[in-house]
């Protein structure tokens, strides 16, 4: 059912991306919706990222506190009674936390919006129609033997009348009439024309990069929503296995106290002996069982949950498996 609604999800991305109201997209729209779906992609994934470390950490802090309240109490009493008899019980050892990490190796992605170019195109347009310009204004210069002192620049004083004599040569060669207003238009057409080609190849230039590094951007946004989707899995798994250690912890506590109730009646009863074989074969078991119970949930609570690859521990689900095992066999013989 998951695979079938990711793949229809997905399919309605391509559409969203490819078309819209039934009409292609254009370049530029096309890269509007790659970066729009590479943001939505990385969003939604990580608030669900967000809700399963929450509801994780609640777990693990559940899981702290129900260990905790085991270990000094039903554990320790378990470890007093059972030093009565001179039998050695598990030790909890130093208290340690439940080596559980939720830190993700992946790197983020950062969705940026994409410069459309405009401005620079403009800038570097501009620039083109005054070179156009200076240069068509110097060449003439050049052609009719006038002195420009460009070797003063910034400040450069051209008189008026050197301004027409080169604009009218321009219009004398290129349509036979000495014209200064003319001969400016055409230089300024040029530079307008040439301004505007520029414009254009370089925003047509900036469209196509744009739309390369959106749909790069789009095709990596997927990946880390996968490579989360696949983390966010694992964390659900982890999770699960603590909510089942948790009842687990519990019942062994009620199974303790049983036998702890009933080896302070055997002492109470039967008295304070040199060896635990010195007294009734009854209660032998139930130091024996006792023992047991103490040892499986100690092994439990010992192993880390999660494996070296960060992932759920392959041992703790075998160790939970046996500790359900132990807990119905004891279980069983209550009713037995």
């Amino acid at each position: 059912m998951g695979n079938g609604s990711n793949f229809s999800e997905n399919l309605q991305i391509e559409r969203d991306i490819d078309e819209i109201d039934g009409r292609e997209l254009s370049k530029r729209e096309r890269t509007k919706a790659l970066i729009d779906k590479s943001a939505e992609l990385i969003s939604t994934i990580e608030n669900e990222l967000a809700n399963v470390e929450d509801e994780l950490m609640e777990s693990i802090e559940h899981l702290e506190e129900m260990r905790d309240k085991f270990l000094d109490g039903s554990f320790r009493e378990g470890r007093a009674i059972l030093g009565r008899f001179g039998v050695e019980s598990p030790d909890s050892g130093e208290r340690r936390s439940l080596n559980i990490s939720i830190d993700r190796d992946i790197d983020r992605i950062d969705v940026k919006d994409i410069s459309s170019g405009v401005f620079g195109s403009l800038f570097l347009a501009l620039i083109s129609m005054v070179s156009i310009f200076g240069a068509s204004i110097y060449l003439m210069a050049q052609n009719l033997g006038i002195e420009l002192k460009l070797d003063k620049f910034p400040d450069i004083n051209i008189e008026y009348s050197t301004i027409e004599q080169i604009f009218s040569s321009i219009s004398n060669i290129l349509l036979g009439d000495s014209n200064p207003e003319l001969g400016l238009a055409i230089v300024g057409g040029v530079a307008l024309v040439v301004g505007f080609i520029v414009y254009r190849v370089r925003v047509a230039l900036r469209v196509n990069r744009n739309l390369k590094e959106a749909t790069r951007l789009y095709e990596e946004s997927k990946i880390y929503a996968h490579n989360i989707r696949d983390y966010i899995d694992e964390l659900i798994k982890i999770g699960e296995h603590i909510e089942e250690i948790i009842p687990t912890i519990k019942g062994y506590g009620y199974l303790l106290d049983e036998h702890i109730a009933r080896l302070k009646r055997a002492i109470y009863i039967e008295g304070e002996k040199d060896s635990y074989r010195d007294y009734h074969s009854t209660t032998v078991d139930t130091i024996k069982d006792t023992r047991r119970i103490m040892k499986q949930i100690d092994e439990l609570l010992k192993i880390p949950i999660v494996g070296g690859d960060g992932g759920l521990n392959r041992d703790s689900i075998a160790t939970l498996g046996d500790a359900k095992n132990v807990y119905n066999y004891f279980v069983s013989k209550i009713y037995s």
